[in-house]
C-alpha cells in the first residue's frame, strides 16, 4: 500500500513538486535528517560493546559523506560479520543460533508450592542469541504471553549473546508488559550478557536491580511475594491507584 502511494505521487504531484523552492525542501531533508538519527545510541555508545559501537559511527560517516544506500549495506555486511565472529566465539555445543521462547506458561512447580507460587506468575524461557536479526520475531512471540500475568520471569540462563539491537529490543518488550500492568523479573542472566545490560541501562534500568537474580528460582520467589503483595493490596486501593513500588524483595 505504502510503495502504490509512494508510485501515485511520483506520477502525479511530481511536476508540482519540481516548483517547491529549494530552500524549503533543505528544510524538510534537515527535520528528516534529525528525526533518524538514533540519539539512543549515540548516548550508549561509549559504553556499547565495540563491535555495536562501529558499525553506528561507519554507518554514520558514510552516510554523512557518501549515501545512505551505501552505508546502510555497508552496516549490514559488518553487522553479519561482527554476529559471525562472537557465534563461533561461543561453546558450539551449547548454544543455538537463534533466540526462541520454548515456553510461557504459569509457573506450578509442584502441589505443596502451588498454593505459594499463584497464577498470576508467568515464566518465559530464552534460549540462544538475542540480535538484531531476530529482535522482531521474538515480540512476536512475546504477545503470547498471559495476558492476565501481573509478573513475568524471564529465564535468561541459556542466552549467551545479546548485542544493542537486542538489548533495545527487550528494553521495549519490558516497557510495554509495565505499561500494561506486568512487573518483569530477571533470573539467570549470564555474566557477558548482564555486562551489556548494565552497561546499555536495562538491566539494572528498564528492570529494577530488585528483580534482577543470579537464578530463576530466586526471580519466581520474588515474582510471586510481588504479586501476592499486590492482591492483598488489590481491595483496599482503588483502581486507578499505583501498584506497589518497584523494589527489592526479599526471598
Amino acid at each position: 500500500m505504502h510503495a502504490l502511494l509512494l508510485l501515485a505521487v511520483l506520477l502525479v504531484i511530481c511536476p508540482l513538486a519540481s516548483q517547491i523552492p529549494m530552500a524549503v525542501l533543505a528544510g524538510i531533508l534537515i527535520t528528516v535528517g534529525i528525526g533518524i538519527v538514533d540519539s539512543k545510541g549515540l548516548r550508549h555508545a561509549p559504553s556499547a560493546p565495540r563491535g555495536d559501537a562501529s558499525v553506528m559511527v561507519v554507518v554514520l560517516l558514510m552516510t554523512m559523506f557518501v549515501d545512505l544506500m551505501n552505508a546502510v549495506a555497508v552496516g549490514m555486511v559488518m553487522a553479519a560479520m561482527i554476529l559471525l565472529k562472537r557465534m563461533s566465539d561461543l561453546d558450539p555445543a551449547t548454544h543455538s543460533p537463534l533466540v526462541e521462547v520454548s515456553s510461557h506458561r504459569t509457573w506450578m512447580p509442584s502441589l505443596t508450592e502451588a498454593a505459594e507460587v499463584l497464577s498470576g506468575v508467568c515464566l518465559v524461557e530464552l534460549h540462544g542469541a538475542l540480535f538484531f536479526g531476530n529482535a522482531g520475531p521474538l515480540q512476536c512471540q512475546f504477545e503470547g504471553v498471559e495476558k492476565t500475568a501481573q509478573a513475568v520471569v524471564l529465564h535468561m540462563g541459556d542466552v549467551r549473546y545479546l548485542d544493542q539491537s537486542g538489548v533495545y529490543m527487550l528494553a521495549e518488550l519490558v516497557g510495554d508488559l509495565n505499561k500494561n500492568g506486568t512487573e518483569v523479573f530477571v533470573g539467570g542472566l549470564r555474566q557477558e550478557p548482564a555486562e551489556i545490560t548494565a552497561n546499555l541501562e536495562v538491566a539494572p534500568g528498564a528492570i529494577p536491580a530488585g528483580h534482577i537474580f543470579d537464578r530463576p528460582e530466586e526471580a519466581i520467589k520474588a515474582a510471586a511475594k510481588w504479586v501476592r503483595v499486590a492482591q492483598s493490596m488489590a481491595p483496599e486501593r482503588p483502581s486507578d491507584a499505583p501498584a506497589p513500588a518497584r523494589e527489592a524483595v526479599d526471598v
